[in-house]
This record gives C-alpha cells, structure tokens and sequence, in this order.
C-alpha cells in the first residue's frame, strides 16, 4: 500500500517531464486522511477484539511516556535503553497487531515507519540531540493513532489529550492576576473551569480500574477537581489573587496528568 500510496502522490511539474514529490509532512498528512476515509477495521468492531488492540497499543503508549520523560530531562543514556526497549515492544506486540486484524494491509507499512521513525529518534538522542529525538518521538505514532481511530478505537490517552486541550481557554488567565471587573472574563473563567472539570469526571469515567484506583492519579484528578471547584467563589468574591493560585495549581495537576498518562 504504501509504494501505491507513495506512486498516488508523485506530481508533475507544468509542462514538465520531470516529477517532484510532495514534502513529507504533506505526505504524512494526506496518508492520515486516507486512513481516516477507510472503513472502520471489522477486527476493532468486535469488543473482545477491539479491547485486546487497546491493551497492546495502551502498553506502547506507555513505552512512549517513558522516552519522553528521559529525553525531557536530559537523560540520553536512559532514553536510548528506552527506545530500544519501545522497539522490541513494537515488534512484540506490532506482530500481534497483525494477527489480530488480518486483511487489513495498511497497518504494516504504519508499524514499519513507525519502527523508522524510532531508529531515527535514537539516533538523534545518541549525538544527544534530545530536541530533535523529542520531536520525532512525539509525532512517531501519528499514522497509528490515525489507524486506531479510524477503527473507533479511544484510548485512555485520548481524554487526556481532550483534557489538555480543554484547559488552553482556562490557563491563559494564568500569566497575570487579571482584576475581575470585566463581566465578560468572568462569565468566560466560570464557564471554561465547568468544561475542564467535566472532561476531569470523563476522564475518570474512562480509567481503567488500575488507573481510577491509583493513587497517583487520585491525587491529581481529585486535586484537580478540588481546585475547579473553588474557581467559581474566587470569581464570585473577585478575588484575583486566590484565582491566581489556583490557576497555578490547576496547570501543575494539568502538567502531571499529560506526563503521566497522556
């Protein structure tokens, strides 16, 4: 699929007879959509089925938090045992990915670039590039991701990346104490705390069991939920600098959250 897909999307120059390729971010980007356009995977429309792809894809997942969690600190040495470790999880589990979803063609050449992509990546941490290893980390499961989706299959990782995003409306009071005299502020802090603490509760729904009873994640989805609660009276009583510090907290919970689970 993938020589085809790369043949679909070879051009020509005007009046030309030489061809030039699309750059591969475009690339990429068009072969998501594909993805996305496909039918869903009979294979992930069967429950058992579709749980037992979760599990797998949820412990690569895993492998990849670890990575990003030794690049972000600086630690090459640490994150290249990571990687190598990702890789062998990949193929492990890659192979059984394959098994449980015959027939479905497009999903070897997606572990292979992502295989590609993680043999790029420890190269790059191995000259302690740990930007570049980031950022190819943090974009190697894309095609994946865009695979599991387009067969309606949500992971964990899914509410927490909601969650983030949820939060953006919320942080930018953050920077400075705002006065809280402008009504329209105020209506617009109340509203986006009651949508970040609704995807909290979401999240929390959608916990595994291990998850929901961890405490780690208790301490930090209920924290969360502690501090989303007080933001109305801070508002009420236009206290700036008690929003101020809860906005400080509720970032931090956000921060550990997304490095935790997301």
């Amino acid at each position: 699929m993938c020589r085809a897909l790369r043949r679909r999307l070879a051009i020509r120059e005007p009046c030309s007879m030489h061809q030039r390729r699309l750059s591969p971010t475009l690339r990429r980007a068009i072969f998501c959509a594909l993805l996305v356009a496909t039918p869903a995977p009979s294979v992930l429309a069967d429950e058992a089925l579709g749980r037992h792809v979760g599990i797998i894809l949820e412990r690569l997942q895993g492998e990849r938090r670890l990575v990003l969690a030794y690049l972000a600190h600086g630690n090459t040495d640490l994150a290249l045992t990571a990687l190598d470790r990702w890789r062998a999880t990949l193929r492990t589990e890659g192979a059984k990915l394959l098994t449980s979803a015959p027939g479905r063609s497009e999903l070897r050449p997606v572990l292979e670039a992502l295989d590609r992509s993680l043999d790029e990546a420890a190269k790059a941490a191995d000259r302690s590039d740990t930007a570049r290893a980031s950022e190819l980390v943090q974009v190697a499961t894309v095609d994946l991701d865009a695979w599991r989706r387009a067969g309606g299959l949500r992971l964990f990782s899914d509410c927490i990346a909601e969650l983030a995003s949820r939060y953006v409306a919320l942080d930018r009071y953050r920077p400075g104490s705002s006065s809280l005299d402008d009504p329209a502020d105020r209506a617009e802090i109340e509203a986006a705390a009651s949508r970040v603490a609704a995807t909290v509760n979401r999240c929390n729904a959608e916990a595994g069991q291990a998850v929901r009873s961890d405490p780690e994640f208790r301490r930090l989805a209920d924290g969360m939920s502690a501090s989303l609660a007080k933001v109305p009276s801070a508002v009420a009583a236009r206290d700036a600098a008690l929003l101020h510090r809860l906005l400080i907290e509720l970032r931090a919970f956000e921060r550990l959250l997304a490095f935790r689970y997301g």
